[in-house]
This record gives C-alpha cells, sequence and structure tokens, in this order.
C-alpha cells in the first residue's frame, strides 16, 4: 500500500476518534449534573446537502450514521453526552423559520446510548445550514460550568446569518472551559475556509473526512488518540490592576486571562490561616509562541518593594508545537517580615519575552502548607541523584491525560501509550518524602515505512513536574543513560530524567531542589515536535517506563498535626492505572545523599519554577528554559510493518 493510500485508509476516523477521544477524557471524571463537568455536545448537519454522494458513491448521510452508532457503542455509562440537529424541519430558506431550524434531539446525560441511537436512526437530510444560531444554542445546553465541548460536524458552509466564525469566537470566549471541535465532511473551498474559522476561534481542532471509508474505519484503533489540547481547569477569578483591591485566592484551582497591556500587572490576594505557613502558587498555560516567560512575585501589601519569593516560569518548545508554560512561586523565606506576614499579594505580570502572552488564559494552582513543629531531625538537603538502572518489562496500554486535571495516575511499571506530534500528554505520579522519580525512554528502529519521521531535527522529550507545576528534573543528575530529550532516530535511541529526593530541606536550596520539596504528585509530561504546521498527522507508539525510587522517609511534622492534602488541586478526580505488582519494574534502593550548603531562596530563574541557566552539557537549549517545559520522551516501540497511525489534521 503506498503512504498515500496509507494515509486515507488511516485517517478515515477522524470523525469517530475525535468524538471517542472526547469521550473517553469525559468519561475519565464522572461528574453530575449540577457540577456540569465533563459535558459533550454533538451537533450535527441534518441539511439536505447530506443526501449527496461522498467520495466512494454512498451518502454522506450513511457514512454519518455507521460512524455515529459506532461511536454510541463505544460510550462509557458515565459520559455526559447529549445530542443536536439542524436542518432537520424546514426545507427551504424562504420558508419561516429556516435559520432558527436546530433542536435538541437528546438532551445531555449519562447511560442514554439508547436514545442517541434512536436519535440517529431519524436523522434524515432535508433543510438548510444554521450553523451559527446551532452553536448559540449549543452553548446554552451546555451551562456555563465545567469543561464543555461542542463538536460540530458539517458537509457545507452558513446559509443564514450571521457568519459563524465570530459567533464561535463570542462563545469561546464566554467560557473558560468551552471549546469547538470541527469535521469537515466533503468540503473544499469557502465552506472549508469557514469550518476552519469556526474551529480555530473556537479553541478547536479541525478535521477533514472525504469518505464513507474515512467515517467508518479504524473507531477502535483511534478512540484513544487524537490531537489532544493541554485543559485548564478552575474556577474562574478576575486578578486586578491595583493592589488594594486585589481579590483574594484561597487554595484550589483557579483561572483568570493575562493583562493585555505590556506594563499592566494583575494583583491576588493570599491570606495565612496559621502563622508562618507556606503559600505554593502554580501558574499554567498553553503557551502561544516558542519562546515565552512570565513573572511571579509573592510581595508584602504594605510594602510593594518587599519581596518573599518570586519566579519567572517560562516554555520552550519545538516549532509548530504546542507548548506548557509552568511554574511555582513559594512564600518560604528566612526574611522576619516575610516570616511575620499575616497576607501576601500574588503579582502576576511580564518579562521582555512575554509579548505573545498578553490576554491568554492561565491557571493558578494554590495551597497553604501548614508549618512544621520543629526542623529538628528533617533531612538536610539533598545531593544530585545517581541514576539507578530499571530495565522496561510487561508494558500495559494506558490513556495519557492532556492536563493536570485529567492526568491518570500510574505507579512503578512500563507503560504503552501513542504521542501526535505537538500534543501534550500527562501522567500522575506520587513521590513521598524520601523518595524520587525516574523515567526512562528507549525508541526502537523505525519499520522503512516510517523513516520519513526522523527526518530533520524531531525531538521528543520527557520532563516531570512537581506537584503545583514546577520543573523537577535535576540539573546535575549522574548515570542517565541519555539526556532527557533527542532527537529522533531511524535507528533508535533513549531518554532519561530524574527528580532530587523530596525533602522538606530542599525549599531552602536552588530551583531544582526547591521544586523537589513538598511530597504529593508529580506529572510526568510527554511531547513530540510537530516538524511543519501542514505536515501530515500520525500517532506514534511509545512505551514509558516509570520508577519511584526509595522508601519514604522524612517526613515533617505539622503544627497541630495538620499533613498536606494527599492530592494536588484540580477541577476533578482521575482515575488510576497501575499494573499489577509483577509488571512493575524493580529499581534496587535509593542510594544515601550528602547534603551540601543551601544556596538561597528566590534566585532569579529558579524561585521554584525554573532551574537557572545552568545546561546539563547535553544537546539541547540551556537548562533554564528547558526546565520549565512539558517537552516529553519515551520508549518508542516500532518496528517490522509500519506501526505509524496516520490521520489527517489541518
Amino acid at each position: 500500500m503506498s503512504r498515500r493510500s496509507r494515509l486515507r485508509r488511516i485517517t478515515a476516523a477522524a470523525l469517530g476518534g475525535l468524538i471517542l477521544v472526547t469521550l473517553t477524557l469525559v468519561g475519565m471524571a464522572p461528574a453530575s449534573a449540577e457540577d456540569g463537568n465533563g459535558k459533550l455536545l454533538l451537533v450535527l448537519d441534518s441539511s439536505g446537502s447530506m443526501k449527496e454522494k461522498a467520495g466512494d458513491g454512498k451518502t454522506k448521510i450513511e457514512a454519518a450514521k455507521t460512524a455515529l452508532n459506532n461511536v454510541v457503542d463505544a460510550l462509557p455509562d458515565q459520559a455526559q453526552v447529549g445530542m443536536r440537529v439542524y436542518g432537520a424541519t424546514v426545507f427551504d430558506r424562504k420558508d419561516e423559520g429556516a435559520c432558527q431550524d436546530t433542536q435538541l434531539v437528546v438532551p445531555i446525560g449519562t447511560g442514554n446510548q439508547a436514545k442517541l441511537k434512536a436519535a440517529i436512526g431519524k436523522y434524515k437530510p432535508y433543510g438548510e445550514t444554521p450553523i451559527a444560531y446551532s452553536l448559540e444554542q449549543a452553548a446554552k445546553d451546555l451551562g456555563t460550568e465545567g469543561q464543555r465541548t461542542i463538536l460540530l460536524v458539517s458537509d457545507g458552509e452558513e446559509t443564514c446569518v450571521p457568519d459563524p466564525c465570530p459567533v464561535a469566537q463570542k462563545i469561546a470566549d464566554a467560557g473558560i472551559d468551552l471549546k469547538i471541535d470541527v469535521v469537515g465532511f466533503n468540503v473544499s473551498g469557502k465552506a472549508e475556509r469557514q469550518l476552519r474559522c469556526v474551529a480555530d476561534k473556537g479553541n478547536g481542532d479541525y478535521y477533514d473526512a472525504d469518505d464513507t471509508e474515512e467515517l467508518e474505519e479504524s473507531l477502535s484503533r483511534l478512540s484513544t488518540r487524537a490531537f489532544r489540547p493541554f485543559r485548564l481547569g478552575g474556577t474562574p477569578i478576575t486578578g486586578s490592576d491595583e493592589p488594594a483591591t486585589a481579590p483574594d485566592l484561597g487554595p484550589g484551582s483557579w483561572l483568570d486571562k493575562l493583562p493585555t497591556e505590556a506594563e499592566a500587572v494583575k494583583y491576588y490576594r493570599l491570606k495565612r490561616t496559621k502563622a508562618q505557613s507556606t503559600f505554593w502558587i502554580g501558574a499554567s498555560l498553553q503557551a502561544p509562541s516558542s519562546r515565552t516567560q512570565l513573572a511571579m512575585k509573592l510581595v508584602l501589601p504594605e510594602d510593594l518593594d518587599e519581596t518573599c519569593g518570586w519566579a519567572y516560569p517560562s516554555a520552550l518548545g519545538g516549532k509548530h508545537s504546542r507548548m506548557l508554560l509552568s511554574g511555582v512561586v513559594s512564600s518560604h523565606s528566612k526574611d522576619k517580615d516575610c516570616l511575620a506576614a499575616t497576607e501576601f499579594l500574588l503579582h502576576v505580570g511580564f518579562t521582555d519575552f512575554s509579548d505573545s502572552l498578553a490576554g491568554q488564559k492561565f491557571q493558578l494552582r494554590v495551597y497553604e502548607e501548614p508549618p512544621v513543629s520543629t526542623r529538628v531531625g528533617l533531612p538536610a538537603e539533598v545531593d544530585d541523584p545517581h541514576w539507578q538502572s530499571m530495565a522496561p518489562r510487561n508494558p500495559k496500554t494506558i490513556q495519557p491525560g492532556s492536563s493536570f486535571a485529567d492526568a491518570p495516575t500510574i505507579t512503578s511499571g512500563t507503560y504503552k501509550v501513542d504521542v501526535m506530534p505537538g500534543e501534550i500528554q500527562t501522567f500522575k505520579v506520587k513521590a513521598d518524602w524520601g523518595q524520587r522519580i525516574q523515567v526512562l525512554g528507549q525508541i526502537a528502529k523505525l519499520a522503512k515505512a516510517d523513516e520519513w519521521v526522523a527526518r530533520g531535527a524531531r525531538r521528543y522529550s520527557v520532563g516531570v513536574l512537581s506537584p503545583y507545576g514546577g520543573p523537577a528534573k535535576a540539573i546535575f543528575g549522574k548515570g542517565e543513560p541519555a539526556g532527557y530529550q533527542s532527537i529522533v532516530s531511524r535507528q533508535g535511541n533513549e531518554v532519561a530524567v530524574q527528580t532530587k529526593e523530596v525533602r522538606w530541606a530542599n525549599r531552602d536550596g536552588s530551583g531544582d531542589e526547591q521544586n523537589n520539596a513538598l511530597a504529593g504528585e508529580f506529572y510526568v509530561t510527554i511531547q513530540l515536535d510537530r516538524e511543519a504546521e501542514d505536515e501530515p498527522a500520525f500517532a506514534l507508539p511509545m512505551t514509558l517506563t516509570v520508577g519511584v525510587i526509595g522508601t519514604p522517609n522524612g517526613a515533617p511534622q505539622y503544627a497541630n498535626d495538620a499533613p498536606p492534602p494527599a492530592e494536588t488541586p484540580s477541577p476533578s478526580a482521575t482515575p488510576s492505572s497501575e499494573p499489577p505488582a509483577s509488571e512493575s519494574p524493580e529499581p534496587p534502593a535509593s542510594q544515601p545523599a550528602s547534603n551540601p550548603p543551601a544556596s538561597g531562596n528566590g534566585q532569579p530563574g529558579d524561585g521554584g519554577s525554573g532551574e537557572g541557566t545552568e545546561n546539563d552539557g547535553r544537546t539541547g537549549p540551556p537548562a533554564g528554559l528547558t526546565a520549565a517545559l512539558v517537552t516529553g520522551a519515551v520508549v518508542l516501540v516500532g518496528g517490522g510493518t509500519g506501526l505509524l497511525v496516520w490521520l489527517r489534521r489541518h
């Protein structure tokens, strides 16, 4: 089979794969109707043109029914899904009501597969194409809270007014957790441009499907993959440009937009509930360009020049790829005024590298750590870690997350995933006090038909983020079999990353130590670069081996026996995917670490959220920027028969 024909065959399931991926993510976090989390609404074209023939001679409506029925059969019981159709009851635009001809045929709910299949059976081509009005009604169907997705399937352009593109922009702007994905079915020209615009302005993705084969084939194969955007989540909040009117920012997950002016700043107020407690504030956003940076500071309300902690979260990634900017600022300080403070102001602003961030949505995650009863007996700051050999074995397939909220929990073991160029994948790994994390990746020799993927300098890499999003990679880790990133090779190669042991006293050190100063759920992240905006999209099979090294020890005793939270705050719960004990690698016990002197707190470039400007000696950009990335690495399983899974995303 030629490369071209394989592209067409395997990308056939663009519609089914996109729907199933969305539903898989919806199903990850069961949510009640009241909280509005994880809702998907299918918006389907029932206009007269759906009776036309697709590329293979079958009608578009026949292909759509087949694909949709397959999707419904695979729905998780807990998925909140509904269906709206347009152009189903009024025949001609001249007829009254033609441009408001849209109906919610299946209200959003769970366990409604029978109703959805019944509605699909009645789905017939008939009237006009009122896309804009249908999108407005769909947004109302989904409500105003939680993660919401509109999935529009259309074979043509708007036949009414207004233009659906600015309507999509308005809908997306009104809901931080709402996106509009679009599948264009056998479209071209103006219709294709309009549907692309709807997806773009709606913060979603656009997919093409040309014929019945492209809607029917490979649904199961693509049910766990699509171009997954990193999703932010939390309670909306609006920071103030004046310190005096700063809103209260308590523990939890929050969403806001960055200032629109380069010199502008947003302020938030944090109030201590216990004397000398420590605030950890993580900031994350999907960076729109390859070199971006934020400025975060914790200052005293009565003296804005008195800084108790700062950080410069940065992102640096491959061309044409999505990037995550993520970092942490902490209030931990030995300054007497900072120790005695009852309130702080969080300052979020820009640096000289922030031009592309104006107005971007970003997430804040906040935790107030109680003070310790005593530091006596706590292990001192940890030295650089030494890699401990671990062999991949018995890999288990797992569905990756696309954000902090939906990252699946994994333990020591080996896992199989598929990653697409430019996407961000996330996994949670719990590390207790006295433990550290290792991640190993290997890429096998590529099959002959897949060798084009290794042309140029396509990078794949792995990152580890702290519980609140700070880069936790040990800058000067010793003995790793490879660097944390590598160029995809035809012959195969390795990547590896490790963290320092989690110790309370690490907060007195530099960036990579501070980001290993709080036990909890760390995040392993994976990314594979795109090489061109218009390259054929594909999913590359990979395996990921994770080791949690060491026995829990050195836990601090908090004042009044107040423990830290078991999990980092996120908008929704996530499942655990742990391999049986027999499938886990068995790394040896951790080695003892020496105790270097403290290197201070709040240094530019670290501050708990960066790794300074040191370079670890391997290929790649300076560690101070790359550490803040979620560029990821993994074991790639290839060989033999051409394992790349193709789909067309434009």
